[in-house]
């Protein structure tokens, strides 16, 4: 099973429990957050990320906490932020990745 901070999953759970669309799920090991059957927000062993669309992640990284989302080394996902500490400063990032998934996914 992936290592990944359970104190991120809580806090991911609280930001995410009473959003519409959004429903709890597990990907690869790891909690994550569907809208309309796609992923939109996980947690991951760096952190959470979360799919705002390549306008708002621009707009966003460079914020404390906040940086480009790299699965592999060099693969930078234009659409995702990853977010690293201040997460209550940032609580709107959750449930605005759940609307911007569920209306980019037909």
């Amino acid at each position: 099973m992936p290592e990944f901070n359970k104190e991120h999953e809580t806090i991911m759970n609280d930001m995410l429990k009473d959003v519409k669309d959004a429903s709890a799920d597990k990907m690869f090991g790891f909690p994550v957050y569907k809208a309309k059957g796609t992923l939109a927000v996980s947690v991951k062993s760096e952190g959470i990320v979360a799919k705002v669309g390549a306008k708002r992640a621009q707009e966003l990284i460079g914020k404390p906490g906040i940086t480009t989302y790299e699965p592999q080394k060099g693969r930078v996902w234009k659409d995702w932020v990853l977010m690293t500490s201040n997460f209550k400063d940032y609580k709107d990032v959750f449930p605005e990745a759940i609307k911007y998934t569920a209306a980019n996914t037909k």
